[in-house]
């Protein structure tokens, strides 16, 4: 559910569902480190203008339908609802999709496998065997909602949809309370990040830098880094040359055959925009609809006075 101007800002000081998985190692998307990022407010606005293959663009558009399958399953729900636990020796707050109107019960709206088959393990209809991830957003829903179960109504790929039932447990709400007021008092706090992990790239390119400064790296982490883009640019430089070498064996055929399967080498067509004749016939269209996006590569460049001897 698209949460509001007002939660997106209540929601960087505090920790939330989503928050609380990452900060337990089981949001395969981000990990506390890159909370940390986000809480300390050391990253830059996120590009919302998501891909059409982004799969989190489609777990938003169909989480109406969702919501409309919960409806349907567990009486009239109230949308979109904000709560903050109390008692609690750090911040925590939830966006609940939705609410049971009669009785205050949290649903969590949830959509998975519709590009590919995630991996996650969902068990039978109306069992709590719900992946980890997913139970902890509903025990953070229970805290914050002050209910002692959660409804979950999913859509999963290649099954439809399906309702699940997870229970309170305070044994696992014990450790998860533990965990995040260590993360919050010992990192948030003092701004110190967690040790021995570092944030995801895709979140990594979204932390503010100050421009034209620097600061000193280990020789040995640069050597690592460089060791390893040259590995990587050998095996495409080799993977390259196999292809060709197959390809080439295939002669005018479209497929090769071997007791390991088949390889086929097929036309594929793709459609694109001609921006150059776009250019020419309607160059104000093209000025009216080009969207600038930026971006940060990591590039190494050697001393200057290596590169006069060179």
């Amino acid at each position: 559910m698209p949460i509001t101007e007002i939660q997106r800002v209540s929601r960087k000081g505090r920790i939330g569902s989503s928050d609380m998985a990452a900060i337990l190692g089981l949001d395969p998307r981000r990990n506390a480190s890159d909370v940390w990022l986000e809480k300390t407010d050391k990253l830059a606005e996120e590009d919302r203008n998501h891909r059409d293959n982004d799969p989190l663009l489609a777990g938003t558009f169909f989480e109406d339908g969702v919501l409309q399958y919960a409806e349907r399953e567990f009486g009239k729900i109230t949308r979109n609802q904000y709560r903050v636990a109390k008692g609690l020796p750090f911040p925590l707050g939830s966006n609940i999709d939705a609410l049971v109107t009669a009785t205050g019960q949290p649903v969590e709206a949830k959509t998975t496998g519709l590009f590919n088959y995630s991996g996650e393990k969902w068990g039978d209809t109306d069992t709590d065997q719900v992946p980890d991830r997913v139970l902890v957003q509903a025990l953070v829903h229970m805290l914050c909602q002050g209910y002692d179960s959660c409804r979950i109504a999913a859509f999963i790929g290649g099954r439809g949809f399906a309702r699940f039932l997870v229970p309170m447990d305070e044994e696992i709400t014990a450790m998860m309370i533990e965990r995040a007021d260590v993360f919050w008092n010992k990192h948030v706090k003092t701004d110190i990040p967690p040790e021995n992990m570092y944030p995801h790239l895709e979140i990594l390119k979204r932390v503010r830098r100050v421009p034209k400064t620097s600061k000193p790296l280990q020789n040995e982490l640069v050597s690592r880094w460089l060791e390893k883009k040259a590995i990587k640019k050998l095996a495409e430089d080799e993977l390259e040359t196999v292809q060709a070498e197959l390809i080439t064996m295939m002669g005018d055929a479209e497929a090769g055959v071997c007791d390991l399967g088949t390889v086929t080498y097929l036309e594929q067509s793709r459609s694109g925009l001609d921006r150059k004749r776009l250019a020419i016939d309607h160059p104000q269209i093209l000025v009216d609809y080009t969207e600038i996006s930026t971006c940060r590569v990591a590039r190494f460049q050697k001393p200057k006075a290596q590169k006069k001897a060179a």
